[in-house]
C-alpha cells in the first residue's frame, strides 16, 4: 500500500493499492443524494487527471487499468 505525506500537517496517509474510481456509474452516485463530489489525485499524470474529470462530468468513458469501487456496490456491515 502506498504511503504519502499530508502536506503541512506531517501526517502519513495510507492509500489503497488500487485506485478508487466510480466515474463509470454516476447515476448511482447521484442517487445517494450527494450534491457534489471531490476528486483526489495522488500520482496520476495530467492526461489521466483530464480523462478522469471528463468521465465524472459525463463527457468521457475513461476507466483506469486497475481500480476498485471500494465497498460502494456491496456495502459495509
Amino acid at each position: 500500500f502506498p504511503v504519502i505525506k499530508d502536506g503541512a500537517k506531517c501526517r502519513s496517509i495510507i492509500l489503497n493499492c488500487k485506485k478508487t474510481f466510480m466515474g463509470f456509474d454516476m447515476e448511482k452516485l447521484y442517487k445517494t443524494g450527494a450534491s457534489f463530489f471531490r476528486l483526489y489525485f495522488t500520482d496520476e499524470s495530467a492526461e489521466e487527471c483530464r480523462k478522469i474529470c471528463e468521465t465524472y462530468l459525463n463527457k468521457g468513458d475513461y476507466r483506469p487499468e486497475d481500480f476498485t469501487n471500494g465497498h460502494f456496490i456491496k456495502g459495509v456491515q
